[in-house]
């Protein structure tokens, strides 16, 4: 994450660039929702959403080019598999809603600062 700029206490945005994939656990983020606008490069993500008994659907692998949005809602866990070169995106969040988590299996949603690294 290159920066951040707060908007209020409900929001925020960030300009990220991404330079490598995400570690093999798929993770959520601490917003009731968030959305990935795709400026240049491209990624590809791994992802479930959470049903309403917290139980994982199916996982789907969904890439993204410049232009593309990604709208993650809090239910979301997931993590980037590829990522081209050069590849920056604005992401706007808000308001925030619990804490970051990473998806174990066997264990479920657990919250980050619980993972043994």
């Amino acid at each position: 994450m290159d920066s951040l700029f707060p908007l209020g206490k409900e929001a925020g945005f960030r300009l990220n660039r991404l330079l490598v994939p995400d570690g093999p656990l798929l993770h959520s983020h601490p917003y009731a929702w968030c959305t990935g606008w795709i400026l240049s490069g491209g990624y590809t993500h791994e992802f479930f959403e959470l049903d309403d008994n917290g139980q994982p659907g199916p996982t789907r692998v969904e890439t993204f080019r410049p232009g593309e949005l990604n709208h993650m809602p809090a239910k979301v866990f997931h993590r980037v598999v590829a990522v081209e070169p050069g590849t920056w995106t604005a992401f706007r969040y808000g308001p925030p809603q619990g804490k970051r988590q990473y998806w174990v299996p066997g264990k479920g949603a657990v919250d980050w600062e619980k993972i043994d690294r």
